[in-house]
């Protein structure tokens, strides 16, 4: 077959027995010649697809529904395009076929049959239990074609074939992700050409695209079209940003598609491809079935597929043509960027990348950092590296050969493993592209791999100290450490060495470092040293930042102070709300004759657990407030048991509040006395910071309240105990009315009757908190209230008009409302007269005259539902 020798092909087929052809087609819209391998159809089928009329009748089905197979010999691009899913993702046949004829592709590969076809049966069903999905499933001819047919590429063309796979997803699945999932594969974080191109050209799909890639209403009745609607792609290693000039931003990476993780195709054309290579061999997309600018509804479906709604019925020559049209676009922009992509030669020189540096140095390997080079047939950077300074000839490369990331342009560090800690070594970089061409060499600069491996440098600030803690391996074979600190990027100063700190000498797995001239709130910057058998220094280059803070200290003691117990807290810029090693410090249980103190966290084990320390994420405690939960043991029972904190400070909020009983204690104003009553653990929350009061008010309908009404406002105030008294006023945005004032913070509640004279619409409660630091703030309630006098009154003019009775329980006749003479009409499947104007229907009325009617009748406060017919 791919040898042209069709005959022969069909030969081999007929003696196998298989219902297929081996054909030449002829395209005479585009003068092209296509060999075809296609199954022919058992005609004794047919589908009527349910409907009377044969408009839409099926005809013919396949035996085998191996799927059709399209070469095009006079190709002159390698590229293999696959729709696997031909029923599930139905329209991706039409796609397919579109980026055969578009891009001149030399293969075009659609399954026959959905993937439910052939099954294991066993249980329910599910994707991976399928037979008949090649992209599962090896043993299928789908894949023996793929992998005959990438084979011919690699022969012909000497290079790798790009295999583009298209799919789609129902219209009412993966919520809130974009028309088109882009992926280079599953877990392929690195896209590369044709997705992204990590040049300064920008020469890739997304940056073909527009800001507005479609505008409102250009298929229909949709919203504008933005970019990152359009397209997401999965990607993590490097930024990926859209600019067109005038618009710039990170595309969107939001994608739950990203290809099955064992997808065939995938598999085959990657085995054995750099996944940082600057072109992508494998291109996987998702299309919405419907995209998300339309109206999600069946309706909308139904026409984007060419349903004709009044007639019932489907145009069969338009089914695909909004699909076709909405998805043309990248289809069109890939086109434009083949031959450049598959050329691969932008007939420049690499750039140097520039100012080589030494990151850090490790026992056998050394990170170095560069400014990257630019170009868009980038190939690998070549770090040249010797124990002597760098010359013709007596150098090693270490490039994409040994750490693939180094085929990556936009790669700016990488560690140079395999080297020995006796030597010092030199180091030079330069970039290469596809074509062979090689930039000029970096600035060199010389490192000695450190005479350990250090693991684990880390830095704690406790109360005026910080600690700093690390591993090595091997622990000895060197003299020692040396550690340096700084503040606000100074350089570096030598706090403490091996020299004079055995603690700093070689010999042990784990160091430990103490620094006590610091100062609380202040922030420092440390890094250690190793010094090998021959006194040479290699800086450990992974600063660790640290700042010290105070620790406050809660005490738990019986009456006479011979039973007590300490738990410390603290927040710290360093630290985080989550389980800090070091900083949270766990605590084992009590025994007998105790009194026990811990914090607890709920959930960070499935028992929760409890800590004789606890450290948060610093934070301003004049402005933000952080509690911690606390859990108190004793078997010291109905007697006084006393809480303190002999450590706040003045100005400091800090505050217990006792879960058991309710109670709220100020701890500025000594230890809080509790008793228990058995050895069960009591519950208290600290809270440290910014405890500002609030009032929430408690629910309310929107309403309308007429004089002489009675009604009630009712609130919830937060830290009650911080609250001096409330103000309670209605106001709207002409008028206010002072209902209460001066009203105690025991009282959240209030009854009042509206005066009988009122009219004030669009009214909202309003309730000024006066703290007891002076403190004032208003809170507005949320619901709205229409406040009308008590007697109502009803002006209508003459002529036609729809009209309502508010008044719940007065009749009219329509004379009395509307004058003598006067009609109304109610709709009960048609326009009936009626005598009377009744509340709780809607009139067509004619007033001959215009008219005013009053009533002290109630109106209808509440909102209520009419059904409409």
């Amino acid at each position: 077959f791919l040898l042209g020798m069709l005959d022969e092909a069909q030969a081999t087929i007929d003696n196998a027995g298989f219902p297929y052809q081996a054909l030449v087609f002829n395209d005479s819209d585009t003068g092209r010649r296509y060999f075809m391998l296609r199954e022919i159809p058992d005609m004794s089928f047919t589908d009527d697809n349910g409907t009377e009329d044969d408009y839409d009748d099926e005809h013919g089905a396949f035996t085998y529904g191996w799927g059709l197979y399209i070469y095009r010999p006079q190709s002159t691009r390698p590229i293999i395009v696959t729709a696997p899913h031909p029923t599930d993702d139905f329209f991706t046949t039409i796609i397919g076929y579109d980026c055969l004829r578009t891009w001149d592709a030399s293969f075009l590969l659609i399954n026959g049959s959905g993937r439910e076809v052939r099954w294991t049966n066993s249980g329910a069903y599910t994707n991976s239990k399928s037979i008949s999905d090649p992209t599962r499933t090896e043993a299928h001819p789908f894949n023996v074609a793929y992998q005959k047919f990438a084979d011919r590429i690699r022969d012909q063309y000497g290079r790798r074939e790009f295999s583009f796979q298209i799919h789609s997803y129902d219209w009412n699945r993966h919520v809130g992700y974009t028309d088109n999932q882009i992926s280079a594969g599953n877990n392929k974080l690195c896209p590369n050409l044709p997705i992204r191109d990590l040049s300064s050209l920008k020469q890739d799909l997304i940056n073909m695209g527009d800001h507005l890639m479609i505008p409102a209403n250009t298929i229909g009745i949709h919203d504008d079209v933005f970019l990152n609607q359009y397209y997401s792609v999965n990607y993590s290693v490097h930024d990926f940003i859209f600019s067109d000039g005038e618009n710039e931003y990170p595309v969107n990476d939001m994608i739950d598609l990203p290809a099955y993780s064992q997808n065939r195709q995938m598999i085959y054309t990657l085995n054995g491809w750099n996944d940082y290579d600057s072109f992508e061999p494998f291109m996987h997309i998702e299309m919405d079935e419907l995209p998300n600018m339309y109206e999600e509804t069946e309706n909308v479906y139904k026409w984007f597929y060419g349903w004709i709604e009044d007639e019932g019925r489907w145009d069969m020559e338009n089914l695909f043509t909004y699909p076709r049209q909405y998805y043309s676009r990248w289809i069109n922009d890939l086109e434009s960027l083949y031959d450049d992509m598959f050329a691969m030669n932008d007939g420049l020189t690499p750039p140097i990348p520039e100012n080589l540096h030494v990151i850090n140095n490790s026992m056998q390997y050394v990170t170095l950092g560069w400014a990257r080079s630019d170009a868009y047939d980038f190939d690998s950077y070549e770090i040249l590296y010797s124990t002597t300074p760098i010359s013709e000839g007596n150098y090693q490369i270490y490039d994409r050969n040994n750490k693939t990331f180094l085929a990556s342009q936009a790669c700016e560090s990488i560690d140079v493993s395999g080297l020995n800690s006796s030597y010092n070594y030199y180091f030079k970089i330069r970039a290469r592209d596809k074509n062979g061409n090689l930039s000029d060499l970096s600035n060199e600069v010389m490192s000695t791999p450190a005479a350990t491996s250090i693991s684990g440098f880390k830095a704690y600030g406790m109360d005026t100290s910080i600690r700093l803690a690390w591993g090595t391996n091997p622990p000895s074979g060197f003299l020692g450490f040396n550690v340096y600190r700084r503040q606000d990027l100074t350089d570096y100063e030598l706090i403490e060495s091996y020299t004079s700190s055995p603690a700093l000498v070689a010999g042990n797995y784990n160091f430990e470092y103490w620094d006590f001239d610091v100062v609380n709130g202040e922030h420092y910057e440390y890094r250690i040293s190793s010094i090998n058998s021959n006194g040479v220094e290699t800086i450990h280059n992974v600063p660790q930042k640290a700042s010290p803070a105070v620790v406050h200290s809660l005490i738990l003691e019986n009456q006479t102070g011979m039973l007590s117990d300490v738990a410390t807290f603290s927040q710290n810029p360093y630290a985080s709300d989550a389980q800090d090693t070091y900083w949270d410090v766990t605590k084992p249980g009590p025994t007998s004759n105790y009194v026990w103190l811990s914090f607890y966290e709920q959930y960070w084990s499935q028992s929760g657990v409890y800590l004789s320390q606890e450290v948060k994420g610093g934070y301003d405690t004049n402005q933000q407030l952080k509690t911690w939960i606390i859990r108190i043991r004793s078997d010291q029972l109905n007697v006084p048991l006393y809480l303190s904190l002999p450590t706040v400070l003045r100005s400091e909020k800090i505050y217990i509040y006792d879960n058991g009983t309710g109670n709220w204690h100020n701890m500025q104003d000594g230890a809080y006395q509790f008793t228990v009553s058995n050895s069960n653990p009591r519950t208290m929350t600290l809270y440290w910071g910014n405890m500002q009061p609030s009032i929430n008010h408690n629910y309310m309908p929107n309403q309308v309240l007429q004089g002489g009404y009675n009604t009630q406002f009712s609130w919830s105030p937060q830290y009650p105990f911080l609250i001096d008294h409330v103000n309670l006023y209605l106001k709207n945005d002409i008028d206010s009315l002072m209902v209460a004032q001066n009203i105690p913070t025991g009282i959240t509640n209030y009854s009042y009757t509206i005066p009988n004279a009122i009219n004030m619409p669009k009214t909202k409660v309003c309730l000024e908190m006066v703290s007891v630091d002076g403190f004032s703030e208003t809170f507005v309630s949320p619901h709205t209230l229409a406040l009308v006098p008590s007697i109502n009154t009803m002006d209508n003019v003459a002529g036609w008009a729809t009209k309502s009775n508010p008044f719940l329980i007065q009749s009219f006749s329509m004379a009395e409302a509307f004058g003598n003479g006067s009609i109304g009409y109610v709709w009960n499947n048609q326009w009936q007269e009626v005598p009377s104007f009744d509340f709780g229907a809607g009139y067509l009325v004619h007033a001959t005259e215009p008219t005013t009617i009053s009533s002290d009748s109630a109106v209808l406060r509440l909102a209520t539902e009419f059904e409409l017919t």
